[in-house]
């Protein structure tokens, strides 16, 4: 009988990639680390590989990757990087990004050849790849040539093929979640057997074996013969190893047919990418071909277009060489023009300094008619108090004659004598104020007859301004006629300048000079007519100080004749108290 430990199986990982024992080769059980690297590989294709290849109109154009990147991917399609280096963005031979000019009509033939050699160039990198590259995916299916249905079928190309990589990935998910449950079934049925274990790395039979013999040393024997043990031993051993290798002929048979499929199922993809990378060749090649057809055609609109170019551009020199003398005998029309204009500007300057005078003068005149005025009124009060003093000693004269009647009863001889002495007073007294009346009578006259002729002075002087006027009127026509003609003329060679613009709009380096001096032109002409709108408006500001001026002199002639006419009433009403106080004293000299 024999008794020992007895030893329980250890149940061991088993890793997701094993070697199999006895040098037999390199089995896979689960693919996941392998399909993560070919994941990652192809989004590391699809990251630095795109590209966007836009076919406009007959030129074509090649967009910029900076501007607008999108990835367009179809079934079992990879699209790959063309240098952006091609990628040109050329609108016209200036410098200046914001300009607005247009690029001559051989900029742009070069700028038409550009875009078809860079569109030959992806053609023959993507056809290079196509030939060498056989695990990257095929290219994207042949693209419009319209921009308006361009962007609709990549739509659709996006949309059926992310269907089509959808579907393709269910199916390999399927297919591993399927593989992976039948390996984890057999190595569930491979751990749970106690005494089958399978060693899979190599050296795994030397530690078995070591296991073993510490299992035959724990065993302690009571009896029996070593032969029997020995023989029992034995055979136990050579059993575990017969059921050891068939479940490992069982495991690598399972792992062959796996890996037959696989190889079936790759060889299937490879030729169907095969048959796609052919079609796509095929279809590429005749792309090409009708490029280059193109491109011929091109090459012979070009070389007509240059021609009849080249023919333009000597009839444009002709035209321009016939119109040179033209502008150099206006340019001597605008500078004596000029010179005319400085001299109206100077004469116009001294009209102005003369009306500034006689503006000083008529201020002066004014100031001396106010003065006039004044002394007048100043005349007038004194008159006007003698008046009252000569009624006062009027009444004085009917008392004192009263008195005197009273009197004259008491005192005739004495009345007689003081009487005829009074009288000869008072009649030398009414004298001499009539003597002071008619010298200021006279003074006044004076006064008046030099007012009359400094306002006939004035008269003249007005009459010489309305003749200066006049001349600047008809100076002001004659530059008014001037101006029109001016007008005229640059508008004839605005005219001319419009057809040799719309005649030379494709040879811009010979226009411009032409174009420069039609410019300096429309400024001298724009100057002309700022300077007659600046004449008119000092001409409109003359008119109207000239307005004033006679609205003042009317005012002045008006007051004058008021002045007058109170001088004459004045004189009137003199000339009647002077006939009534001569009369009194007639009568009382009577009396």
């Amino acid at each position: 009988m024999v008794t020992g430990k007895s030893i329980p199986p250890q149940q061991k990982s088993v890793p997701s990639s094993t070697n199999v024992a006895f040098g037999r080769g390199i089995t896979t059980i689960t693919r996941r680390k392998q399909q993560q690297q070919l994941n990652e590989k192809q989004n590391y294709l699809n990251k630095n590989n795109k590209t966007i290849i836009r076919r406009s109109g007959s030129a074509g154009q090649l967009a910029d990757n900076n501007r607008r990147e999108s990835t367009i991917s179809t079934s079992a399609v990879s699209i790959f990087n063309t240098s952006t280096q091609n990628s040109r963005k050329v609108v016209c031979n200036c410098r200046n990004g914001n300009c607005k000019c247009v690029p001559s009509m051989a900029f742009l033939e070069g700028v038409y050849v550009q875009n078809l050699q860079t569109q030959i160039e992806v053609l023959e990198l993507e056809n290079a790849y196509l030939r060498g590259a056989t695990d990257r995916g095929a290219l994207f299916s042949k693209q419009p040539t319209t921009e308006d249905n361009y962007y609709n079928n990549i739509q659709k190309q996006r949309n059926s093929s992310n269907l089509f990589n959808n579907y393709e990935k269910r199916k390999i998910n399927k297919k591993e979640e399927f593989e992976d449950k039948k390996e984890e079934i057999l190595l569930n049925n491979l751990l749970l057997k106690k005494e089958k274990r399978v060693g899979f790395f190599n050296g795994e039979n030397e530690k078995r074996k070591e296991i073993i013999k510490d299992w035959e040393e724990s065993f302690d024997y009571s009896g029996g013969d070593d032969s029997d043990n020995n023989n029992w031993k034995r055979r136990n051993e050579e059993r575990k190893i017969k059921e050891e290798e068939e479940e490992e002929k069982r495991f690598l048979i399972l792992e062959r047919r796996k890996e037959k499929k696989e190889f079936e199922e790759r060889e299937e993809l490879v030729k169907q990418e095969i048959k796609i990378k052919e079609a796509e060749i095929s279809r590429i090649k005749g792309e090409r071909q009708e490029l280059e057809r193109k491109l011929r055609l091109a090459e012979g609109k070009m070389s007509d277009e240059r021609r009849s170019l080249h023919t333009e551009n000597v009839e444009l020199q002709r035209r321009l060489e016939g119109l040179t003398p033209l502008l150099a005998e206006k340019e001597t029309k605008l500078i004596k023009l000029e010179q005319e204009i400085e001299i109206l500007n100077n004469k116009l300057k001294q009209q102005i300094k003369e009306i500034e005078n006689l503006k000083i003068n008529l201020e002066e005149k004014l100031k001396e008619n106010l003065k006039q005025k004044s002394e007048g009124e100043r005349i007038e009060q004194r008159f006007k108090l003698n008046i009252e003093t000569l009624n006062n000693e009027l009444e004085e004269s009917k008392i004192r004659e009263a008195d005197l009647e009273r009197e004259l009863s008491e005192t005739k001889i004495k009345s007689e004598q003081r009487e005829a002495s009074y009288r000869r007073e008072e009649h030398e007294r009414y004298q001499r104020v009539i003597d002071e009346l008619n010298e200021q009578l006279q003074q006044t006259n004076e006064r008046f007859e030099r007012s009359e002729r400094e306002r006939n002075e004035a008269e003249i002087k007005i009459d010489e301004l309305r003749q200066k006027n006049d001349i600047l009127e008809m100076e002001l026509e004659l530059a008014h006629d001037k101006m029109s003609q001016q007008q005229e003329t640059s508008r004839t060679l605005e005219e001319k300048q419009r057809e040799l613009h719309l005649q030379e709009k494709e040879h811009r380096s010979a226009q411009v000079r032409a174009q420069r001096k039609l410019e300096a032109l429309q400024s001298l002409s724009q100057s002309l007519a700022n300077e007659n709108k600046g004449l008119r408006e000092e001409r409109a500001d003359l008119e109207e100080r000239i307005g004033e001026l006679t609205e003042m002199l009317n005012i002045r002639e008006n007051r004058v004749k008021r002045a007058a006419e109170l001088i004459n009433e004045f004189l009137e009403r003199y000339r009647l108290t002077s006939g009534r106080l001569k009369q009194q004293i007639g009568r009382q000299a009577e009396e």
